[in-house]
């Protein structure tokens, strides 16, 4: 993802939702209703501080899977941060690149879905993941907020 289509991505969601929407610039103290928008051309990572908070983070290591930003990234920094109460959402795709981090995250006991291949413009990312036997449960674009929400309150 090219670094000016996040930037103005996270501005059109912000318009468009009632949460807050933002690109990550580094430094951000994890805040609930807030969605995060990983920056182009940088992995986001989830961390946790000594005083116990949360934060995001920023760095531009190698691609991963090709990628950068890589969802496998920040699924694994999350695997390593918390246990159990994570859901992942894999959307349409291309690549394989997500499929490592939810069995990471699985393996701590988080859940996943992942979008249907009808609704995806690109299935490789859920596609692979639902291959690697990982998805408990494949929802369509249409359904997949009401799913959330069920899953998360």
């Amino acid at each position: 993802m090219p670094l000016l289509f996040t930037e103005s991505l996270a501005q059109k969601l912000n318009a468009e939702t009632r949460l807050h929407v933002s690109e990550v610039k580094g430094g951000e103290k994890l805040s609930a209703g807030h969605i995060y928008i990983a920056q182009g051309g940088k992995h986001l990572v989830l961390r946790e501080s000594l005083e116990g908070d949360f934060y995001l983070a920023v760095h531009e290591t190698p691609p991963v899977n090709n990628c950068r930003p890589s969802v496998d990234v920040l699924f694994r920094s999350v695997a390593a941060t918390f246990k159990g109460k994570v859901l992942a959402i894999v959307m349409t795709g291309m690549g394989r690149d997500g499929t490592e981090g939810v069995r990471m995250l699985k393996r701590n006991g988080a859940k996943c879905l992942i979008q249907d291949e009808a609704s995806s413009v690109v299935w490789g990312m859920p596609g692979s993941v639902h291959e690697a036997g990982l998805a408990d449960e494949i929802v369509t674009l249409d359904q997949l907020s009401a799913r959330m929400a069920t899953l998360i309150l």
